[in-house]
Order: C-alpha cells, then structure tokens, then sequence
C-alpha cells in the first residue's frame, strides 16, 4: 500500500451538487443514451493506467485523444455508484480557496484573467438559469433515480476548472475564449455572456489497495455489487499518480478532430431532466465578443459545459 496523487477529470453532461458546508459532492450523469446522437457515460484511462489483465470491466473502442495523441481506453458506464477511494489527507471542503462566484474580470466582463481560469465559478451555474437552481432530492436519495445513468459522491479533494479548459478558437499560442449566451424558448437572452469551463478537475491524495491499484468501486443500482476499475499508478510530473476522466458525450464527439464551437448546446436540456421544472433555456456559444488570449488554452471537445445545481444536503 502507498499513497498517490489522484486526478479525475469530468466533462460533457456532469451535474455538480454541493452540501451546505461544501465538504461534501455528488456528480450525477443524466440519461442522454436515447438522444441523438446519443450520449456515452464512460471512463476514458490512458493505456498505461489500465492493466487489462487485472481488470475485469468491459473496455470498447480505443480513443485517440485528438491534442496530446494519448491512447484511451473507454469503459462504458451503465445504471451505477461510483465509489472513490477515501482521501488520505481530506480537506474541510471541496472547494477550500476557490470562489463559486464567477471571478470579477473588469476589463473584460465574462473573461478569464490571471489566476481566475482554474476558479470553480466557471462551471454553468443552474441559479443563474433557472433560480433557485435546485436538484430533485429523489436524483440524490433513490437506489434507482430515473433519468440517470452514474452518481459519483466526492468526500474529499479540491474541485475547480481544469487548467485553460474553456471553447477556444485560434492557433495555439494565440487562442481566444469563447463566451456561452443562454437564450430562452423566444431567442431572448437570459442573463449576461460569459465563459464557461469544459472540463472540471477533483485532486486528491489516495491510497493504493493491497495489490497496489487505485481501486474505484461500483454498486449497480439494481444493488448488486459492480466490478471495481482498478488503476495502475504511475510517475506524473515527478509524483506517483493516476489520472483518469468521467465524461458523458456522443461517441462521434469523443472521436472527431474539428469541434464547432458555434453549435447551438440542445443536450443542455437532459440537466433539466433532474429538476421539477424539465424546461429552461438553452446555451448558445457566441462566434463575436470573444474573450482574449489567455495563455496556451486548450481546444476541448465535447460541446456540453457541465453545470452546477445549487447546495443539497442530500449530497
């Protein structure tokens, strides 16, 4: 046994619950499997973090991620809880210095500057949208939620945006942000626009089991007992670790190599599916009042910010 850096990475349709006290997370993946096209809840690993001999998960078809060329895995999820191992070192938050507030950007309202891109207040925040924002307790408490495909509870770690994960357009280098505008069923614009993060981060310290895996539990929401994904650590930046991603996108998005940062987001809806109130607007990236440079962005595919649903002690 021995302890390891643990880095989880979530895009594409992942709804964010907080407790009161922030020291507490769920993060539910809604049921887009029928839409089109349909929406694959997953687990996308690096090939060296994934021992194939050891694991007993069903893995489909190889992706290749289109910027840094790495080779993943993808393991399907279906009806399930994901259990993380527990934080060696737990924070007394989620989110101890990081503002769930969208950081104040005078010069450029809506735009990442300075330290502010890895703020958590990036994500889409559901009290913006449709006030108070709120998540069906029954998502959070039943066995068996309807209209969910994977629930992941977080006890432990920082959450926040991952490094220059926004919809950026431009050659490297020189890369401009793009704002998302929310609109209602009329066109009418529904608050102000702004950034949003595409990919959220979970950093934690874990330990490893007896056979030296990152074990990742499963319980099906039948209550069966699911295979566990068992991750091989290995050196990242100089420390022991292992990174992995929880995405909940079309297959076709996972694999192309051109995003269109224009298309107007209809699978923001499916968030909808977890509330009382199954309708609100729809966010629609902007091609005009672009944000500035702001460093070496990264150009992330899917096209489904994930959001942030208001606190629930059901978390």
């Amino acid at each position: 046994m021995s302890t390891v850096q643990l880095i989880v990475k979530f895009t594409g349709l992942c709804g964010f619950v907080l407790n009161s006290a922030h020291s507490v997370a769920r993060v539910v993946l809604p049921d887009a499997m029928a839409t089109n096209p349909p929406h694959q809840p997953a687990v996308l690993v690096p090939h060296a973090h994934w021992d194939l001999a050891a694991n007993r998960r069903q893995y489909s078809v190889d992706y290749i991620d289109f910027i840094s060329n790495e080779s993943r895995y993808i393991i399907p999820l279906l009806k399930e809880d994901l259990l993380l191992p527990a934080g060696v070192f737990p924070t007394t938050t989620l989110v101890p210095t990081l503002p769930l507030t969208v950081p104040v950007n005078p010069t450029n309202p809506g735009c990442p500057a300075g330290a502010s891109p890895r703020a958590l207040g990036w994500i889409s925040n559901m009290a913006d949208v449709v006030p108070p924002g709120d998540m069906r307790d029954n998502v959070l408490i039943d066995a068996s939620p309807a209209d969910v495909v994977a629930r992941i509870k977080l006890t432990a770690g920082t959450l926040s945006t991952a490094a220059a994960e926004f919809r950026a357009i431009g050659p490297v280098g020189a890369r401009q942000v793009v704002k998302w505008q929310f609109k209602d069923s009329t066109g009418g614009n529904v608050g102000t626009p702004r950034a949003l993060s595409e990919v959220i981060d979970l950093a934690l310290t874990v330990d490893t089991n007896a056979a030296g895996f990152v074990e990742v539990g499963s319980k099906q929401f039948n209550g069966f007992s699911g295979d566990p994904l068992l991750f091989v650590p290995q050196m990242i930046g100089g420390v022991m670790g292992v990174v992995f991603w929880i995405v909940n996108i079309p297959l076709p998005d996972l694999l192309t190599t051109s995003p269109n940062p224009f298309q107007q987001n209809d699978h923001f809806m499916h968030f909808y599916s977890l509330r009382t109130t199954m309708v609100g607007p729809t966010p629609v990236p902007l091609n005009t009042n672009l944000c500035p440079p702001a460093g070496n962005l990264g150009m992330s595919n899917p096209k489904c910010p994930s959001t942030l649903f208001a606190d629930n002690n059901n978390a």
